[in-house]
Protein backbone atom coordinates (compact mmCIF):
# COMPACT_ATOMS: atom_id res chain seq x y z
CA UNK A 1 0.00 0.00 0.00
CA UNK A 2 1.08 3.45 -0.13
CA UNK A 3 1.66 3.87 3.42
CA UNK A 4 3.50 0.57 3.04
CA UNK A 5 1.52 -0.83 5.87
CA UNK A 6 1.03 -4.93 5.46
CA UNK A 7 -1.58 -6.79 7.38
CA UNK A 8 -1.28 -10.72 7.38
CA UNK A 9 -4.08 -12.73 9.42
CA UNK A 10 -3.40 -16.42 9.61
CA UNK A 11 0.36 -17.07 8.17
CA UNK A 12 2.79 -19.47 8.57
CA UNK A 13 6.16 -18.85 8.42
CA UNK A 14 8.69 -21.78 8.37
CA UNK A 15 12.67 -22.55 8.05
CA UNK A 16 14.22 -25.63 7.18
CA UNK A 17 17.84 -26.15 6.08
CA UNK A 18 19.72 -28.66 4.73
CA UNK A 19 22.15 -28.86 7.42
CA UNK A 20 20.33 -31.24 9.55
CA UNK A 21 22.88 -29.83 12.60
CA UNK A 22 21.25 -26.30 12.34
CA UNK A 23 17.67 -26.80 13.55
CA UNK A 24 14.86 -25.51 12.06
CA UNK A 25 11.55 -23.23 13.06
CA UNK A 26 8.19 -22.32 12.22
CA UNK A 27 5.71 -20.23 13.51
CA UNK A 28 1.66 -19.94 13.17
CA UNK A 29 0.59 -15.89 13.86
CA UNK A 30 -2.75 -14.69 14.59
CA UNK A 31 -2.50 -11.67 13.21
CA UNK A 32 0.50 -9.52 11.89
CA UNK A 33 0.38 -5.69 10.76
CA UNK A 34 3.89 -4.26 9.28
CA UNK A 35 4.78 -0.72 9.57
CA UNK A 36 6.73 1.25 7.07
CA UNK A 37 8.15 -2.17 4.86
CA UNK A 38 11.31 -1.46 2.52
CA UNK A 39 10.06 -3.33 -0.50
CA UNK A 40 13.39 -1.67 -2.37
CA UNK A 41 15.50 -3.71 0.83
CA UNK A 42 13.02 -7.18 -0.04
CA UNK A 43 13.56 -6.93 -3.36
CA UNK A 44 17.28 -5.59 -4.23
CA UNK A 45 18.75 -7.32 -0.99
CA UNK A 46 16.54 -10.22 -0.06
CA UNK A 47 16.33 -8.71 3.39
CA UNK A 48 12.95 -7.85 5.75
CA UNK A 49 13.36 -4.80 6.61
CA UNK A 50 10.82 -2.46 8.47
CA UNK A 51 9.96 0.58 10.46
CA UNK A 52 7.86 -1.31 13.67
CA UNK A 53 5.35 -4.24 13.70
CA UNK A 54 2.87 -5.73 15.93
CA UNK A 55 2.37 -9.71 16.04
CA UNK A 56 -0.89 -10.77 18.11
CA UNK A 57 -1.26 -14.70 19.38
CA UNK A 58 1.95 -16.21 17.71
CA UNK A 59 3.04 -19.90 18.08
CA UNK A 60 6.76 -19.87 18.08
CA UNK A 61 8.84 -23.05 18.18
CA UNK A 62 12.73 -23.39 18.31
CA UNK A 63 14.31 -26.65 17.42
CA UNK A 64 18.31 -26.68 17.83
CA UNK A 65 20.71 -29.09 17.67
CA UNK A 66 24.24 -29.13 18.92
CA UNK A 67 27.57 -31.48 18.89
CA UNK A 68 29.82 -32.14 21.32
CA UNK A 69 31.08 -28.33 22.59
CA UNK A 70 34.55 -27.30 22.06
CA UNK A 71 34.78 -23.97 23.20
CA UNK A 72 32.81 -20.99 25.09
CA UNK A 73 30.15 -19.37 22.56
CA UNK A 74 28.72 -15.67 23.15
CA UNK A 75 25.35 -14.35 21.68
CA UNK A 76 26.74 -10.88 20.33
CA UNK A 77 30.45 -12.23 20.06
CA UNK A 78 31.73 -9.46 17.65
CA UNK A 79 33.96 -11.75 15.59
CA UNK A 80 33.10 -14.45 13.00
CA UNK A 81 31.01 -17.41 15.09
CA UNK A 82 31.50 -20.83 14.64
CA UNK A 83 29.52 -23.32 13.28
CA UNK A 84 27.55 -24.54 15.97
CA UNK A 85 26.71 -21.36 17.94
CA UNK A 86 23.51 -20.09 18.97
CA UNK A 87 24.88 -17.33 16.43
CA UNK A 88 24.97 -19.42 13.85
CA UNK A 89 22.23 -21.25 13.78
CA UNK A 90 19.76 -18.06 13.75
CA UNK A 91 21.31 -16.50 11.47
CA UNK A 92 20.76 -19.69 8.83
CA UNK A 93 17.15 -19.77 10.21
CA UNK A 94 16.09 -16.13 10.18
CA UNK A 95 18.10 -15.05 6.87
CA UNK A 96 18.30 -11.22 6.52
CA UNK A 97 16.19 -8.98 8.82
CA UNK A 98 16.52 -5.53 10.12
CA UNK A 99 14.06 -4.73 12.47
CA UNK A 100 13.71 -1.18 14.18
CA UNK A 101 10.60 -2.57 16.46
CA UNK A 102 8.87 -5.58 17.18
CA UNK A 103 6.32 -5.68 19.83
CA UNK A 104 4.72 -9.68 20.46
CA UNK A 105 1.60 -10.34 22.48
CA UNK A 106 0.22 -13.54 23.77
CA UNK A 107 2.64 -15.57 22.48
CA UNK A 108 2.89 -19.47 23.40
CA UNK A 109 7.07 -20.20 23.11
CA UNK A 110 8.78 -23.64 23.01
CA UNK A 111 12.72 -24.06 22.27
CA UNK A 112 13.62 -27.63 22.26
CA UNK A 113 17.50 -28.64 22.17
CA UNK A 114 19.31 -31.53 21.24
CA UNK A 115 22.56 -32.38 22.30
CA UNK A 116 24.33 -36.13 22.45
CA UNK A 117 20.90 -37.59 22.28
CA UNK A 118 19.83 -35.31 25.18
CA UNK A 119 16.52 -33.11 24.67
CA UNK A 120 15.73 -30.64 26.81
CA UNK A 121 11.98 -28.05 26.28
CA UNK A 122 11.43 -24.59 27.34
CA UNK A 123 7.59 -23.17 27.03
CA UNK A 124 6.10 -20.13 28.35
CA UNK A 125 2.38 -19.28 27.91
CA UNK A 126 0.63 -15.98 27.51
CA UNK A 127 3.98 -14.23 27.22
CA UNK A 128 4.75 -9.96 25.46
CA UNK A 129 7.86 -8.87 24.73
CA UNK A 130 9.06 -6.69 22.33
CA UNK A 131 12.63 -6.66 20.52
CA UNK A 132 14.53 -3.40 18.83
CA UNK A 133 17.36 -2.57 17.02
CA UNK A 134 17.40 -6.25 15.49
CA UNK A 135 19.73 -7.19 11.97
CA UNK A 136 20.39 -10.19 11.46
CA UNK A 137 22.66 -10.25 7.97
CA UNK A 138 23.34 -14.43 6.60
CA UNK A 139 26.80 -13.80 5.87
CA UNK A 140 29.41 -15.39 8.50
CA UNK A 141 31.54 -12.61 8.88
CA UNK A 142 28.83 -10.32 10.48
CA UNK A 143 27.56 -10.64 14.09
CA UNK A 144 24.01 -10.60 14.97
CA UNK A 145 22.94 -7.30 16.51
CA UNK A 146 19.91 -6.87 19.39
CA UNK A 147 19.51 -3.26 20.44
CA UNK A 148 17.43 -4.19 23.41
CA UNK A 149 14.91 -7.17 23.95
CA UNK A 150 12.10 -7.09 26.87
CA UNK A 151 10.41 -9.90 27.96
CA UNK A 152 7.40 -9.86 30.45
CA UNK A 153 7.06 -13.05 32.09
CA UNK A 154 4.33 -12.09 34.53
CA UNK A 155 5.91 -12.73 38.11
CA UNK A 156 7.64 -15.40 36.87
CA UNK A 157 8.58 -17.68 39.92
CA UNK A 158 10.38 -20.56 40.19
CA UNK A 159 12.46 -23.16 42.83
CA UNK A 160 15.75 -24.16 43.99
CA UNK A 161 16.76 -27.35 43.80
CA UNK A 162 16.24 -28.63 47.20
CA UNK A 163 12.68 -26.60 47.45
CA UNK A 164 13.61 -24.68 50.18
CA UNK A 165 13.62 -21.11 48.28
CA UNK A 166 11.61 -19.21 45.88
CA UNK A 167 13.20 -16.96 43.50
CA UNK A 168 10.94 -14.60 41.80
CA UNK A 169 10.94 -11.78 39.41
CA UNK A 170 8.63 -9.91 36.58
CA UNK A 171 10.78 -9.33 33.96
CA UNK A 172 13.09 -9.64 31.79
CA UNK A 173 15.41 -7.15 30.29
CA UNK A 174 18.48 -8.16 27.27
CA UNK A 175 20.10 -5.46 26.80
CA UNK A 176 24.29 -4.75 25.41
CA UNK A 177 24.72 -8.84 25.97
CA UNK A 178 23.24 -7.82 29.48
CA UNK A 179 20.79 -9.49 31.33
CA UNK A 180 18.32 -8.33 33.91
CA UNK A 181 16.14 -9.16 35.98
CA UNK A 182 13.39 -7.05 37.56
CA UNK A 183 12.21 -7.28 41.03
CA UNK A 184 14.08 -9.84 42.08
CA UNK A 185 13.61 -11.67 45.18
CA UNK A 186 15.18 -14.57 47.10
CA UNK A 187 13.07 -15.86 50.23
CA UNK A 188 12.24 -18.91 51.89
CA UNK A 189 9.48 -21.29 50.85
CA UNK A 190 7.23 -23.10 52.62
CA UNK A 191 9.12 -26.07 53.32
CA UNK A 192 11.91 -24.45 54.67
CA UNK A 193 11.18 -24.51 58.41
CA UNK A 194 15.20 -23.21 59.00
CA UNK A 195 14.91 -20.52 62.21
CA UNK A 196 17.33 -18.60 60.99
CA UNK A 197 15.71 -16.62 57.51
CA UNK A 198 17.15 -15.16 54.70
CA UNK A 199 15.74 -12.74 51.79
CA UNK A 200 17.53 -11.20 49.49
CA UNK A 201 15.60 -8.25 47.30
CA UNK A 202 16.74 -6.35 44.70
CA UNK A 203 15.78 -4.03 41.67
CA UNK A 204 17.75 -5.77 39.30
CA UNK A 205 19.69 -8.55 38.93
CA UNK A 206 22.33 -7.97 35.79
CA UNK A 207 23.79 -10.94 34.13
CA UNK A 208 27.10 -9.83 31.75
CA UNK A 209 28.88 -12.23 29.18
CA UNK A 210 25.47 -14.77 28.91
CA UNK A 211 26.97 -18.56 27.31
CA UNK A 212 24.02 -19.64 25.71
CA UNK A 213 25.54 -22.73 24.62
CA UNK A 214 25.43 -23.94 28.22
CA UNK A 215 22.35 -22.58 28.80
CA UNK A 216 20.28 -24.16 26.37
CA UNK A 217 22.17 -26.96 25.59
CA UNK A 218 22.95 -27.81 29.32
CA UNK A 219 20.82 -25.67 31.45
CA UNK A 220 23.61 -24.24 33.31
CA UNK A 221 24.40 -20.56 33.91
CA UNK A 222 27.88 -19.55 32.68
CA UNK A 223 28.86 -15.82 32.82
CA UNK A 224 31.06 -13.27 33.25
CA UNK A 225 29.87 -11.82 35.95
CA UNK A 226 26.54 -10.86 38.00
CA UNK A 227 25.71 -7.94 40.05
CA UNK A 228 23.39 -6.73 42.41
CA UNK A 229 21.55 -3.58 41.61
CA UNK A 230 20.26 -2.26 45.26
CA UNK A 231 19.96 -5.08 47.10
CA UNK A 232 18.21 -5.52 50.84
CA UNK A 233 19.33 -8.12 52.76
CA UNK A 234 17.11 -9.67 55.53
CA UNK A 235 18.51 -11.85 58.24
CA UNK A 236 15.70 -12.86 60.47
CA UNK A 237 17.81 -14.57 63.87
CA UNK A 238 16.35 -17.56 65.97
CA UNK A 239 15.36 -16.53 69.44
CA UNK A 240 17.64 -17.16 72.44
CA UNK A 241 16.67 -20.13 74.61
CA UNK A 242 16.20 -18.50 78.05
CA UNK A 243 19.30 -18.57 80.28
CA UNK A 244 18.53 -21.09 83.18
CA UNK A 245 18.53 -18.35 86.32
CA UNK A 246 20.57 -18.97 89.24
CA UNK A 247 18.93 -19.75 92.71
CA UNK A 248 18.39 -16.86 95.36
Amino acid sequence: TRSRMVKLDSCYIMANSSDTNIGNFKVFIDSLRISKLDFNALAQHNTVKFDSALCINPKIDFYFKAKARKKKSTFNANRIVDSDSIDHKLKKMLGNLDINYLAVKNARIKIVTSKLNKTSTFKTDSSNFSISGFYVNSADSLPLKLGNLNFNVHNYESYSNDSMFIIRFNDVVISDRKIFLNNLSYRPSKLNHDPFRKEIVMEAFEIDRIDWMALLYENKLVAGQATLVKPDLYFVLPPKDNQAQPKP
